[in-house]
């Protein structure tokens, strides 16, 4: 299997770059998850009989919901829209195929269009399904499936406890070893070790199904296991005193709220905090995001130039120390904030990236210095902006258009001030001492 050694750390650069251009927003995966996902869901729904799911209804509807008669017409309207617009794509894509290569532009908008009207469909069938799902008791095989499959846009999205409640409830109802590989798979990229390798551990065939971070993660699960109990203590601990310092990002995709570790990192977060203080955040785009790995920010910032914005580089004349070689030091799992350097000691300045899933083997290399405690589906939504091409080298998506903090302003912290303590400074000799020390 492969280690974690083995995988690029350069897109943690300090100095990496993403050019910014005025594009249409990307919606990520819409047009991937119609068409690799929704064939099978509609040979799936109909080869069924929907009218099944009417007869086991939950006795306990919510009174902010329709009653479920009127979700099971919307579900069977959606079943019925969808086979037919998945008769057109097919229609299309082999006109598209077989007819003159010069009216094969014609046909491939055709195409794009039948894809692009089945897409609400394929949506109302989904929340139909997933409505059917949570309110009956035994809802049938094909509302359990399409749940099951449902869920995979979610895991795709990083949305991951969404997709283990789907999957635990999935699997309480009818357990297949398939989807209960599934929720370990989740499992694994959610912090949850020991679930994850008590299933693989029983049936160890099913590692054949891991994607490669999948397995890279299981190859590492030795060690994650006794880290995250360690975590989890020390979080049990910070809650109980309830008094580190805390700050709010305000994006364009949602509120993400931070908890800083002092204790095990006190300059990092003194630098942060200062930053924070000082509006250095305020405007600051994600611009290094990359599915299943890390969302990085503090590079570029957008200016508003006259009647222009424009997207400018952002960077602090000095560097701080490491804190990531002490024994207290934390590790990164996934919700995890910590310090982008230039790959070398004592270089990290301003940058900062979260932690999409765990990544254990950035921990000798980057500091830890605290964690998302609100806001992790936010975390899940802010905009790719690069992604793995068939050789396996990262490239930018060029129609993304990054992420945003709007702002950043810290809502807690301690009676003291904090100040960064800067490489080369006069007041930089005894934090260098400390962390050699530890060394």
């Amino acid at each position: 299997m492969p280690t974690f050694a083995n995988k690029p750390t350069d897109c943690l650069d300090r100095e990496s770059s993403f050019l910014f251009r005025n594009r249409p927003t990307l919606i990520r995966g819409a047009t991937q998850f119609l068409t690799a996902v929704v064939l099978s869901w509609i040979w799936l729904v109909a080869s069924g009989n929907a009218q099944d799911a009417a007869a086991n209804q939950a006795t306990e509807p919510s009174l902010e919901e329709a009653p479920l008669e009127e979700v099971l017409a919307k579900y069977n309207r959606a079943t019925e829209k969808l086979r037919s617009s998945m008769k057109k794509v097919q229609a299309a894509s082999i006109r598209f195929h077989n007819e003159p290569i010069d009216q094969s532009e014609t046909h491939r908008e055709a195409w794009q269009e039948a894809v692009a009207s089945g897409q609400s469909d394929i949506e109302s069938l989904r929340a139909a399904a997933m409505e059917l799902f949570r309110r009956q008791d035994k809802p049938s095989e094909d509302v359990l499936e399409v749940a099951v499959r449902s869920c995979l846009e979610d895991v795709r999205e990083e949305r991951y406890r969404v997709g283990l409640e789907v999957l635990q409830r999935a699997n309480t109802i009818k357990p297949t070893v398939a989807s209960r590989a599934l929720m370990a798979r989740v499992q694994l990229l959610d912090n949850q070790f020991e679930a994850a390798k008590a299933f693989f551990d029983q049936h160890p065939e099913e590692l054949e199904s891991m994607t490669d971070t999948e397995r890279q993660l299981y190859a590492s699960i030795d060690e994650l296991i006794p880290q995250f109990r360690r975590e989890e203590q020390l979080r049990e601990s910070e809650a109980a005193k309830d008094d580190l310092p805390r700050v709010e990002l305000n994006t364009n995709a949602g509120r993400i709220v931070l908890e800083l570790f002092e204790n095990e990192a006190p300059q990092t977060v003194a630098n942060f905090v200062h930053l924070v203080e000082q509006g250095y955040y305020n405007g600051v785009i994600f611009h290094n995001v990359k599915l299943e790995f890390v969302a990085q920010a503090g590079a570029f910032g957008i200016a508003q130039i006259g009647e222009v914005r424009r997207l400018l580089p952002r960077g602090v004349p000095y560097t701080i120390y490491d804190e990531n070689r002490k024994p207290e030091a934390r590790k990164h799992f996934r919700g995890s904030l910590s310090m982008a350097n230039q790959n070398s000691p004592n270089t990290a300045s301003s940058q900062f990236f979260l932690s999409l899933t765990p990544q254990p083997f950035l921990n000798e290399n980057h500091t830890v210095f605290g964690r998302v405690i609100e806001g992790l589906d936010v975390m899940a939504d802010l905009t790719l902006t690069f992604r793995t091409d068939e050789k396996g080298k990262d490239e930018p998506i060029e129609d993304a258009i990054p992420s945003v903090i709007f702002s950043a302003k810290v809502i807690r912290k301690r009676d003291h001030d904090y100040q960064p303590i800067k490489v080369g400074s006069k007041s930089a000799t005894s934090a260098e001492n400390n962390e050699s020390s530890t060394d």
